[in-house]
């Protein structure tokens, strides 16, 4: 995406994007080529929205087949998301899936290019008609989760979501999705907004950046860079990124914007 023109700020009203939504990311100082096995970050609900629109907060891999030709120009075999998400109704839940970039470069729109999963064995599924699958998940204001992204056991080429409520514990396996390739890169974690961007102000608190490269040593990314969706594609100018104690960050909506596109923060 392109940097935000500053002589023209959204502030009130829905995003005009295609989707409806408002998106703003941080990017990993991941190589595009795929270098990690597995990949997790803990994700907090600092402010609960008070309105009914979706929200989905997630962290975001594309899988890569080493060794073999690029067919997709750098985009990788698959890409896909796992995250916490709050829905109309205030209901809450998760979600992890994900699409085949070959068939996104090829043309197919993304209900073609969904990648099959396995369904959840442990939770029950939000909306049978909803073609993501988003699941139930009973995530609380103010309390850590981590979601994580590791190679399926057994399966070569798919990949499990899984989300441990930190507080009690409790590991919870999402589903299995077969994305393909045998690594992970370019590694980012995004707040996607469906609300006016003059809706009541909410925020998310992402930390412990981690993973595992594929010989085994640990990963935590030395900076992230800060994206926006700019205004001529629809996005809210008054959402901000704040650096937060301990190497971690806080993303807001309806606030003053301090941190300006593609600033990179050191971990």
């Amino acid at each position: 995406m392109t940097s935000q023109d500053t002589s023209e700020i959204r502030t009130i009203g829905k995003p005009t994007s295609p989707n409806g939504a408002s998106s703003f990311h941080l990017f990993l100082d991941t190589p595009r080529e795929g270098v990690l096995r597995e990949v997790s970050v803990v994700l907090t609900i600092d402010r609960m929205p008070e309105d009914p629109d979706p929200r989905f907060w997630a962290l975001q891999i594309s899988t890569y087949a080493l060794g073999q030709p690029d067919e997709t120009n750098g985009r990788g075999v698959g890409g896909a998301h796992i995250g916490l998400s709050y829905g109309r109704g205030a209901e809450r839940g998760l979600s992890w899936t994900g699409y085949d970039e070959r068939k996104l470069a090829a043309g197919k729109d993304w209900v073609d290019a969904r990648l099959d999963a396995t369904l959840s064995r442990e939770l029950a599924v939000a909306d049978p008609e909803d073609e993501f699958r988003h699941y139930r998940y009973p995530w609380r204001e103010g309390e850590g989760f981590r979601i994580a992204v590791a190679p399926t056991p057994g399966r070569n080429g798919w990949w499990r979501g899984t989300v441990t409520d930190l507080s009690s514990g409790e590991k919870t396996v999402v589903c299995d999705l077969n994305a393909g390739g045998d690594s992970l890169g370019r590694v980012m974690v995004w707040s996607e907004v469906f609300a006016p961007c003059d809706a009541r102000s909410a925020s998310v608190i992402w930390s412990d950046l981690r993973g595992a490269r594929l010989d085994g040593s640990i990963y935590r990314p030395k900076i992230v860079r800060v994206n926006y969706q700019p205004y001529d594609a629809g996005g809210c100018g008054n959402t901000n990124v704040e650096v937060r104690p301990n190497g971690a960050f806080r993303q807001v909506t309806n606030a003053v914007r301090v941190i300006s596109q593609d600033t990179e923060l050191a971990l």
